[in-house]
């Protein structure tokens, strides 16, 4: 690694979600369309599910373990069993967006998700996206969550160190102050190259902005 006076900034990279998935998958549309209508069906079948299913603790368990999005097609009594959550989360941290609010507001119940997967941060209630240890759990786990953090977290410096050191795309999610932080943009940078772009125009202008 060595610094320069001048750089030019890099190119905008291939659009990426905030979990990090690429929007459009390497073997084109056809794939992507095929994907969504293979999930449609999946959706569709589950719809015809019998309500004594639905309420089947048991049932609806392996239907989340399988489709993430099953936990949705559950009855309004499970959905509020805090002990069918947490497993439900345990086995796809997404599945958080279909629990109560009570539940997307319950620490462990979060941090449970968040372990499986960092980006369900986005699903926990307003409170918790400003919770440190929460937001830590979700970062380490996938930078993007960054994007879902309070204000207050975007601006803290231990926070973005670790989503940066994930992913360093994530730099774009720190505040002003941090992303012309030297240690913060040269661990973003040491991460990924393109996060380059996202780097405050105060480094630009002085040495030691890494190429």
């Amino acid at each position: 690694m060595h610094f320069v006076t001048k750089c030019k900034r890099p190119g905008p990279p291939r659009q990426r979600s905030r979990t990090g998935r690429s929007r459009r998958r390497a073997t084109g549309k056809l794939d992507e369309s095929h994907t969504r209508n293979t999930r449609n069906t999946r959706n569709t079948r589950m719809e015809y599910l019998s309500e004594a299913l639905r309420a089947d603790k048991e049932v609806m368990l392996e239907v989340v373990k399988k489709n993430w999005y099953g936990l949705g097609y559950a009855s309004d009594a499970l959905k509020a069993d805090r002990d069918f959550v947490l497993e439900a989360v345990k086995s796809h941290g997404d599945a958080l967006q279909y629990a109560p609010d009570e539940l997307r507001a319950d620490k462990q119940v979060v941090l449970a998700a968040l372990r499986q997967e960092g980006g369900a941060l986005s699903f926990a209630l307003y409170a918790l996206r400003a919770d440190k240890e929460v937001v830590l759990e979700a970062v380490k786990n996938n930078g993007y969550a960054l994007d879902s953090a309070s204000e207050a977290m975007r601006g803290d410096r231990e926070v973005v160190l670790a989503a940066v050191k994930k992913n360093g795309m994530a730099l774009q999610y720190a505040s002003d102050e941090l992303q012309a932080d030297r240690e913060v943009v040269l661990a973003a940078v040491n991460e990924n190259g393109w996060a380059l772009r996202f780097v405050s125009d105060e480094l630009w202008s002085v040495r030691g902005v890494v190429r």
